[in-house]
């Protein structure tokens, strides 16, 4: 008996659509080509790549007021293995809420290649990020004089929380005390 070999065919990897050819050889049992033996008649078909879905969803974040910049994360959901994601999110730096929004600028495949049109990308609900108030008590030392007609001022603190007063780079801390 004979049978039949595929020596070529079209490979298609990204999104895309294009005809699908086969070319076949046919052999005898010894390995032999006999494909001249026969009239061969080839119906293409097609081969389409379609996007594939995913989903990226911002995740909320809190932190302490800190007088630094926090970024938000997010998760993704159908990328191909190997494959990674670069993104952008909202960021905060004062206290009070954003909404923390992500932004896909690329996603590359394992040789560090483009390949964010292979993907369809939709983005999951909006989450928050919050930077709380830092909490800080004051404390003022108490004092006590006998009345001599002369003013008097007492301006010693303590922070109750027993932190480190120190603050952000910019942040000025100052007490008056009347």
């Amino acid at each position: 008996g004979h049978i039949a070999e595929c020596v070529s065919k079209t490979i298609i990897t990204d999104v895309d659509e294009c005809e699908n050819i086969l070319i076949v050889e046919v052999k005898n049992a010894n390995g032999e080509d006999k494909t001249e033996n026969y009239s061969l008649f080839y119906e293409t078909g097609m081969l389409k790549v379609t996007p594939r879905p995913i989903t990226v969803s911002p995740v909320d974040g809190t932190w302490e007021y800190d007088g630094t910049e926090h970024s938000g994360e997010y998760e993704t959901e159908g990328l191909v293995d190997g494959h990674s994601l670069s993104a952008f999110t909202s960021t905060i730096i004062d206290a009070g809420k954003t909404d923390n929004e992500v932004f896909v600028e690329t996603i590359t495949n394992a040789y560090g290649e483009d390949v964010s049109f292979n993907y369809d990308i939709g983005y999951g609900n909006i989450a928050t990020l919050e930077i709380t108030k830092r909490p800080i008590t004051i404390v003022y030392e108490s004092g006590n004089v006998e009345y001599d007609g002369l003013e008097h001022t007492f301006d010693g603190y303590t922070d109750e929380q027993e932190r480190d007063l120190t603050f952000a780079a910019g942040d000025e801390f100052v007490f008056t005390f009347p």
